[in-house]
């Protein structure tokens, strides 16, 4: 099924099983988010640039694939649910959302950019607003070993050459998972250099 079809699939017929279980429920069934394991990231302080909150465990596993494999927005929905629950008041801080942009080849694969959705999905819950502000690499991450995963993350670039308009704002990047942390590294990175606030918040972690 295509990306389109999928999308009217979700928007006609009921959200009414389990993306992980696929047991008749609304959403996340209480077995499988029992099975999720969640982080402690003890003391967010100023020196650190970010967290992730659950490990990628084969439960996670399973949530991301819904989305990222079969286009279930749904799933989707249930990742950003998540994050609310776990860091509502964090998120709430910062004055802008932005995320750590799919390559273009993922984007062209998928049908849509996986962070961007969570990121608009965000701004919609907690009223701050969203924006992309990172050009992405040509290649995959998940083919790449991890010193070829660095200089992937590397060609990722700024939309515009200057974000004067941002300087000393706090800015939140979002992503689905943290494996090397290549690539929210470059973009903190990308957005330091700006004098921008820049911290990083995902999913899952590969551990």
């Amino acid at each position: 099924m295509n990306r389109i079809a999928q999308f009217f699939q979700n928007l006609l017929f009921p959200y009414d099983k389990c993306p992980i279980c696929e047991e008749f429920t609304d959403g996340l069934c209480a077995s499988c988010k029992k099975k999720l394991v969640f982080l402690k990231e003890e003391g967010l302080l100023e020196m650190k640039k970010g967290m992730s909150i659950l490990a990628y465990n084969e439960e996670g596993k399973a949530l991301l694939m819904a989305y990222k494999k079969q286009g279930s927005f749904y799933a989707g929905n249930d990742m950003v649910n998540l994050l609310l629950s776990a860091q509502r008041d964090f998120i709430s801080s910062f004055q802008l959302i932005t995320f750590a942009p799919s390559s273009y080849r993922s984007a062209q694969n998928l049908g849509f950019d996986h962070g961007a959705f969570m990121a608009e999905r965000l701004s919609k819950e907690i009223g701050v607003p969203w924006r992309a502000l990172f050009r992405p690499s040509k290649t995959e991450q998940k083919k790449l070993d991890m010193e070829s995963r660095k200089d992937n993350a590397d060609q990722i670039k700024l939309r515009h050459d200057s974000m004067e308009h941002l300087k000393g704002k706090r800015v939140l990047i979002v992503d689905d998972v943290f494996t090397t942390g290549s690539t929210v590294g470059k973009c903190v990175k990308l957005l330091e250099n700006q004098g921008i606030q820049p911290y990083f918040l995902t999913v899952f972690k590969l551990i």
